[in-house]
């Protein structure tokens, strides 16, 4: 049987990950539609995806993210990166497309590593 503490930590990790994984995705949302690109440029970056594809892709790197801050391993967060950029190295010679990209996955890692230091910080 476990100590309320530790049900009481269990819940608190878990509000983090409900806290990034879906609160993440209007933030993210909201500082990419400051970009102003044109109609040809989001034909583009979004014409390619699968539909609410890099939904899901940001609202894992964000859980990951997260993972990675609870166990104390901030720098195991750059394999999202290379990760990331792997995949989409062919797309990056677009400055309009390394722009988009580089925004939204520097906010959403950016949310999810403060959102980590916060609740190791209220857990020790």
């Amino acid at each position: 049987m476990s100590s309320p503490f530790s049900l009481l930590k269990l819940l608190v990790y878990l509000v983090g990950y409900l806290i990034v994984i879906f609160a993440g995705s209007p933030l993210v949302l909201a500082v990419l539609s400051k970009l102003k690109l044109t109609e040809s440029q989001k034909a583009q970056i979004f014409g390619k995806s699968a539909r609410g594809a890099g939904k899901i892709i940001g609202m894992l790197e964000r859980a990951l993210t997260l993972t990675f801050m609870y166990l104390n391993e901030p720098t195991a967060i750059a394999m999202i990166f290379v990760a990331k950029s792997i995949i989409r190295f062919e797309h990056s010679k677009e400055r309009y497309f390394a722009e988009y990209y580089l925004t939204g996955t520097l906010c959403s890692i950016t949310f999810a590593v403060i959102v980590g230091m916060i609740i190791n910080y209220i857990i020790p």
